[in-house]
């Protein structure tokens, strides 16, 4: 993805956070759902940030960016999220064999 629009991002202490509403009609209207970057400012930062998330009541509530703000190019890599389940994980292993 690449764009030079607005974009709703907020800088924390140690990180930044990016927010990208998906679109949901041919309008270019976007929905009630958003994908969500979580982004450290050290390139080994990660760990932190992950501890922070999971040991902070509240943390992703309270860590979403409210209103879009101008950036200089904006560049998101291509990426594909792909999900499946076995049958048998399901305990249908009779049914599906």
């Amino acid at each position: 993805m690449r764009s030079y629009k607005k974009q709703y991002i907020h800088a924390y202490d140690g990180f930044k956070v990016l927010s990208i509403p998906y679109r949901c009609d041919g309008d270019g209207n976007s929905g009630s759902f958003s994908m969500y970057f979580y982004l450290p400012d050290k390139n080994d930062g990660l760990d932190y940030l992950i501890k922070a998330m999971a040991s902070t009541s509240g943390f992703l509530d309270c860590h979403v960016p409210s209103r879009k703000v101008a950036v200089n190019k904006f560049r998101i890599p291509k990426f594909k999220i792909v999900y499946g389940v076995e049958g048998k994980d399901l305990g249908l292993r009779y049914c599906l064999s």
